[in-house]
């Protein structure tokens, strides 16, 4: 088990010397926004608000739309 774990701390050395493998610390780590500015991604939140939102207004528009299909229906019926 010792033999295992000595050979892997000696490749990470190899790999760091040659610049292949970093060590990353607290300090190197990206912040989600940092991230999400290079990517142009935006908050899952926010994606997730902005859809509810839509679905709202889609949901309102075919309500009145049924209202108003229905209201000339019956009214056509009415004068005839």
């Amino acid at each position: 088990m010792i033999k295992i774990e000595i050979k892997i701390l000696n490749l990470i050395l190899i790999l760091i010397k040659f610049n292949i493998y970093k060590l990353k610390t607290k300090l190197d780590k990206e912040k989600n926004q940092c991230i999400r500015q290079k990517t142009g991604a935006q908050n899952i939140a926010k994606e997730i608000k902005q859809y509810q939102k839509k679905w709202l207004q889609h949901a309102q528009r075919m309500y009145t739309d049924y209202q108003n299909k229905h209201y000339n229906i019956n009214q056509k019926d009415e004068g005839t």
